[in-house]
């Protein structure tokens, strides 16, 4: 480990948020494809009721959030 000798704690602190930054970076494109096919199988279960379609859609971004994360982006509804 002769890499990090010289490392002092503003590397340290850079190396962690590019590290945050990839593990985001990574889990953006799986998590908006799960999302994408959740909304294709919606709309590829046939002819509904307009307002019965629009509140499935509606309830696909919020599965697996927590109200803490919805409420600051105020984007969906709940």
């Amino acid at each position: 480990m002769s890499v990090f000798t010289h490392v002092d704690k503003v590397d340290v602190v850079l190396m962690l948020l590019g590290l945050v930054g990839a593990l985001g970076n990574g889990m953006s494109y799986p998590l908006s494809v799960l999302l994408y096919i959740r909304i294709i199988n919606d709309i590829g279960r046939g002819p509904d009721l307009f307002q019965d379609f629009t509140s499935r859609i509606n309830t696909i971004p919020t599965r697996g959030t927590s109200p803490s994360w919805r409420a600051p982006s105020g984007s969906w509804r709940s």
